[in-house]
């Protein structure tokens, strides 16, 4: 059984190498889609990402990139009975949403293509933008205990931008299509906007204007590898 897997594997090998093949056409653009991990957040895998690649000429290609964000997250709390055990219909809710766009911008010089392989290296800017957002039903921020009279939100937007300087390879194991890996390490500064806090007790609302309360930058240790797959049309 284990010869037979070694052998199919073996044969699947030879097969995209004996059919891998350059780029053929004038062909200019490419699309692709990669997943990246990122070391400098100690997130394994960030969202997936799309880039739009335009060739110049066989040594030169500007690229257009795009990455979404979205993560949400909800705790629950319930409210006791006169037994002191939890009652579903006694909710609590604690939402915590968070979503961001990054859109890049760069251009790639890519050195003399050896076979099937064309690596290259380059600049990209990338710019981000995105939004925070606590909700609180039938309870506190702090999500202490269940309480219907409570209500409240808390928001703000963020801002950023950086730049990555990086190196890649892509691999055309058929006509037009191609699989690829890339790394970099760049700099990334970004900050909050103006948010606001708000809640409500009973008939009572209090609302706050937050005013900004964190701003970070780091360059170096932000290395992040990204597995790509591609077509050049």
């Amino acid at each position: 059984m284990k010869k037979k897997i070694l052998l199919n594997v073996i044969l699947v090998t030879i097969s995209i190498v004996t059919f891998a093949q350059m780029p053929t056409g004038t062909n200019p653009f490419s699309i692709e889609g990669g997943l990246t991990i990122n070391t400098q957040t100690g997130s394994t895998f960030a969202a997936p990402s799309l880039k739009l690649r335009y060739f110049v000429n066989d040594k030169i290609s500007t690229r257009l990139g795009l990455a979404i964000n979205s993560t949400k997250s909800i705790d629950k709390i319930y409210g006791l009975n006169d037994q002191g055990l939890p009652v579903e219909s006694k909710l609590g809710t604690y939402e915590e949403k968070d979503f961001s766009t990054q859109i890049s911008l760069g251009a790639a010089y890519h050195f003399s293509i050896k076979e099937k392989l064309s690596p290259y290296a380059g600049l990209d800017f990338a710019f981000l933008t995105g939004s925070y957002t606590e909700t609180w039903k039938n309870t506190d921020q702090n999500l202490t205990g269940y309480d219907d009279s409570k209500n409240g939100h808390y928001k703000y937007k963020y801002g950023g931008w950086g730049f990555m300087i990086f190196t890649g390879v892509d691999y055309y194991f058929a006509e037009n299509i191609f699989v690829g890996a890339e790394i970099g390490i760049g700099m990334m500064s970004y900050k909050d906007k103006n948010g606001e806090w708000s809640q409500t007790v009973g008939q009572t609302t209090t609302t706050v204007d937050i005013f900004s309360t964190f701003s970070e930058s780091y360059f170096g240790n932000m290395a992040s590898t990204m597995i790509r797959l591609g077509w050049r049309f």
